[in-house]
């Protein structure tokens, strides 16, 4: 009887580690994903900015220091 119910116990306490993992995994997974889209996003950038003349090239860094400016105001008023 005892060594049923620990057989019981032990089964529970597994099918809960491997639900967590499976969690762990899908999250891991996801991340992946972003990671992928943000690289593929930063190669075409790169691409697109070795055609670019001087001015557009100051043009574009102009802006993209603006809008990382205002990204991270916003980030930093989400975190209060």
């Amino acid at each position: 009887m005892i060594i049923s119910q620990l057989i019981f116990i032990l089964e529970l306490y597994l099918n809960f580690k491997i639900m967590q993992l499976n969690i762990h995994s899908e999250g891991l997974e996801d991340h992946l994903g972003v990671l992928q889209e943000k690289y593929m996003k930063l190669k075409f950038s790169i691409k697109n900015n070795l055609k670019l003349t001087a001015l557009a090239k100051q043009n574009q860094l102009k802006n993209s220091k603006e809008e990382y400016l205002e990204k991270k105001i916003d980030a930093m008023g989400s975190l209060y």
